[in-house]
């Protein structure tokens, strides 16, 4: 297993290591490393491999792959999928208000400004 694990420089510093190895790992013994970090490349590699020996045999005893996702309940995606294009909308239209904010000015707006700027400057 340990020989899957993506291989750092030698020349790295230790927290760079870590961070490295980090970025490699599954998301299932990610989360447990993220609770208690390792401090040490050493302490990370015991860890991992007591989590993937733990995940192997919950695999084995409860009949259940390594990588299996937890059930998804059909009615909660489909809610949270219309959540999601409620807030994409309001996101867009707040988005076109900034950019729309200002409705163009009238011609006589523009004249008025044009006369008070030409008369500013023949005083």
């Amino acid at each position: 297993m340990t020989s899957l694990l993506p291989h750092p420089d030698p020349g790295m510093a230790e927290d760079k290591k870590l961070r490295h190895l980090m970025q490699g790992v599954k998301e299932q013994l990610f989360t447990g490393l993220f609770r208690n970090p390792p401090k040490t490349v050493a302490e990370y590699l015991t860890e991992v491999t007591t989590m993937e020996n733990m995940l192997q045999q919950q695999s084995a005893v409860y009949d259940r792959h390594v990588n299996a996702a937890s059930p998804v309940d059909p009615i909660e995606v489909a809610g949270s999928l219309e959540a999601l294009c409620d807030l994409i909308r309001s996101v867009v239209r707040e988005e076109l208000q900034k950019i729309h904010c200002l409705p163009p000015p009238a011609a006589g707006s523009i004249s008025s400004l044009i006369r008070s700027e030409v008369s500013k400057l023949c005083k």
